[in-house]
Parts: structure tokens; C-alpha cells; sequence
């Protein structure tokens, strides 16, 4: 296989790795989804960094719980996702899990960049079987196992002929 081809099978095999992830994400956001329920929550704290954290709290009879996610898609007022700021929460008791994204959104999305995912993978692996099938057969001329050894003149490589002077 040529450098092109490999980076090809490369980019193939982590394209189909993503997509299973998101595969196994969207599945565990449906089984979210068939037991979710809303309550209202407020933000405590957002965290800044390579990416946004925003941590809140919520009450379901009367228990307080505390998480925090990725994403804050549902506020509920007019100064969104801000500490104190009032948020819809999507819970799931059976599974301890919380979301301020409604559970059957980041199913659809997770989707899709699975598809997408999926895609781009069966695109390079159809890239790859072109570059296969461009290649031919081997050249019997370039084969360097027939090849014949130069013959010995008796002269040795590193030797150099100069001038006299």
C-alpha cells in the first residue's frame, strides 16, 4: 500500500469508529428519552475552558440534585444560559442522568453525525479501492529481486580519478 492509500484506510477506520460512538450515544439518548421527564432547574456555575460547562440544580420530590452538562439549550428566561438563570432540566430517575438538551434532540443529532460519520468513511474507502484498481498489475521490470548485480570492475566505489597537476 502506497502513504496515500494508508492514510486513506486511516481516515476509513476512524470515520467508522466515530460514527459507532455516536451510534452507541444515540442509543443510550433514546432509552433516555422513553422515561424523560422536565422539571425547572437553575444554573449555579459555568465553567470555561476548551469547551462551556454549566452546572445546575434541580428538584424532583423534593431531592435536590446536582449536575452538569456540555450544553444549555433550554432557558427560560430572556438572559439564557447565565448563573441564576432559570433552565429546563430533562431527567431520567431510573438512569441518575440529567440534561439541559431534550433527550430525543441529541438522539437526532448524534444521528446524523453518524450518518455523516458512516459517509465519509464508505467515501474513503471507495477512494481507496480506485487507488487499488488504478494501480495494475506490477511491473516485471521494476521487480528488484531479478534484478542483476552491476558487474565488478575492480575498481572500488569510494575510488575518485583526479587530475595531475
Amino acid at each position: 500500500m502506497t502513504n496515500a492509500q494508508l492514510r486513506f484506510a486511516a481516515f476509513a477506520a476512524a470515520a467508522f469508529l466515530f460514527s459507532l460512538g455516536c451510534l452507541v450515544a444515540a442509543w443510550i439518548d433514546n432509552d433516555h428519552a422513553s422515561r424523560q421527564a422536565t422539571t425547572p432547574g437553575t444554573i449555579t456555575q459555568i465553567h470555561n475552558g476548551k469547551g462551556t460547562t454549566w452546572e445546575y440544580t434541580f428538584r424532583v420530590d423534593g431531592t435536590l440534585f446536582r449536575d452538569s452538562d456540555g450544553t444549555c439549550q433550554t432557558p427560560l428566561s430572556e438572559i439564557g444560559c447565565q448563573v441564576g438563570a432559570p433552565v429546563l432540566v430533562y431527567y431520567d430517575l431510573q438512569s441518575h442522568a440529567s440534561s439541559l438538551e431534550d433527550y430525543r434532540d441529541a438522539h437526532s443529532h448524534n444521528l446524523r453525525l453518524s450518518l455523516y460519520a458512516a459517509g465519509a468513511g464508505l467515501a474513503c474507502l471507495i477512494i481507496l479501492l480506485l487507488l487499488r484498481l488504478n494501480e495494475g498489475p506490477p511491473d516485471p521490470d521494476l521487480d528488484e529481486s531479478s534484478a542483476v548485480p552491476p558487474e565488478n570492475t575492480g575498481i572500488p566505489d569510494n575510488y575518485h580519478i583526479t587530475p595531475d597537476n
